[in-house]
């Protein structure tokens, strides 16, 4: 038996179709994605911008929050670093700033 693989994109979800070669399902997998990350072909791939890892000195200030709270710090903080290229993270033992990145000269 040959089987054919395929993807499916519906609004919200994602599925892997396999069929076998006379075209009947064999399986069909949803995969969980969340609808920002996804990208259509007919949209313009957004500029990707690297994020470092947070700073120690923020991780010990979550370490003793709850899971949703840490969550919603990180998630936060990954949106206004990604809002712009040229906003940076400069961090302290007792404080995290955000601002724009200052060039050299």
């Amino acid at each position: 038996m040959w089987i054919s693989i395929s993807q499916n994109f519906q609004p919200g979800d994602f599925f892997r179709i396999i069929k076998t070669t006379d075209g009947n399902l064999f399986s069909k997998i949803q995969i969980p994605y969340p609808q920002e990350k996804i990208i259509l072909a007919s949209q313009t791939t957004p500029d990707l911008i690297t994020i470092s890892k947070p700073p120690k000195s923020l991780l010990r200030m979550l370490e003793n929050e709850s899971i949703e709270k840490q969550d919603i710090v990180l998630k936060l903080r990954e949106k206004i670093l990604r809002f712009d290229k040229s906003i940076g993270e400069k961090s302290t033992n007792v404080t995290i700033t955000y601002d724009q990145k200052r060039k050299d000269g």
